[in-house]
């Protein structure tokens, strides 16, 4: 497709179907825990049931360990990666699922005050993202090194202890509810850009991981239990504002040629209620799929 300007372009139009779904634990499908397969707590990982409570597989050969807030308002949290066996490790609690905003904890081995270059130390970095750049140390240190252990046969592990409400503007308190969270590796012990090896996943720490099976309706289903098939749910159109959408030659235009626009949910559930005569029995609205409405400006 030719790159060329659109000098009046109108933005296309959205419909998003609605359903007012049963809520589950995580807001994303999860993998099954890894409880599940019997992978975790093995000699291997470094992890006891006695100390560590729960935990999940967050990706194909990565799990997550953690132990709920404690009367003192601890919360525990682990890594085992079986195959990784040099290089930094990280978790971090991630907002909006970017790492932009993003609060890190990175387990690296660093060079001993006054020591020589094999006199390497397990530490426990507290730190944060204000951009897509390499993560900054906190000011304050909310986190506490528990054990870190590296090696070929085994891979990496560590536990870390931190406050579940810091108070620190830096860090996520740890909430009764699924948030985005990351996990990073990286090719050697100086902090740095981790390449693909990393990904995102949801997790809530205050509760069990949630299985494939149990906790995760299959099925779409209405919040009183009845049918939320797509003939069942409601639709909405929504319009993006009517702007040039334009493309430099080449593409080298240095303006994103991308636009972006909010809508408020509870506007648009009026606005539907208004037109429809049907009104919600949940304040709660989740888009189940979205589609374009292509008119014959917008394909052009």
């Amino acid at each position: 497709m030719k790159n060329r300007a659109h000098p009046a372009a109108l933005a296309p139009a959205a419909r998003l179907l609605l359903g007012l779904a049963a809520t589950s634990k995580s807001p994303l499908l999860p993998l099954a825990s890894a409880e599940e397969f019997g992978a975790c707590f093995n000699s291997a990982s470094g992890f006891s049931k006695d100390v560590w409570s729960h935990c999940q597989s967050v990706a194909p050969g990565i799990y997550m360990y953690y132990t709920p807030a404690n009367e003192d308002g601890n919360v525990l949290l682990g890594l085992h990666a079986p195959s990784h066996s040099e290089g930094w490790s990280s978790l971090a609690l991630a907002g909006n699922g970017g790492m932009k905003g993003a609060s890190q904890i990175v387990v690296r081995k660093v060079k001993e005050d006054n020591g020589s270059s094999d006199d390497m130390v397990w530490v426990a970095e507290d730190r944060y993202s204000d951009a897509y750049a390499t993560p900054s140390m906190d000011d304050s240190q909310d986190v506490k090194l528990l054990f870190a252990r590296q090696d070929e046969e085994d891979g990496t592990s560590w536990g870390v202890a931190l406050r579940a409400d810091s108070c620190d503007e830096r860090d996520y308190p740890v909430v009764d509810r699924s948030v985005w969270m990351h996990w990073a590796l990286g090719s050697s012990h100086n902090f740095g850009f981790h390449g693909g090896n990393r990904g995102q996943f949801h997790a809530n720490l205050m509760q069990p991981p949630p299985s494939s099976s149990a906790d995760i309706p299959l099925e779409p289903r209405s919040a009183n239990g009845g049918d939320a098939s797509a003939e069942a749910l409601e639709a909405v159109d929504v319009l993006m504002p009517n702007v040039d959408v334009v493309m430099g030659d080449g593409g080298s235009d240095p303006t994103n040629p991308y636009i972006c626009s909010f809508f408020d949910m509870d506007e648009l559930k009026r606005e539907h209620e208004v037109e429809t005569g049907h009104q919600a029995q949940d304040d709660k609205v989740h888009i189940v799929s979205f589609s374009p409405v292509v008119d014959s400006v917008s394909k052009d």
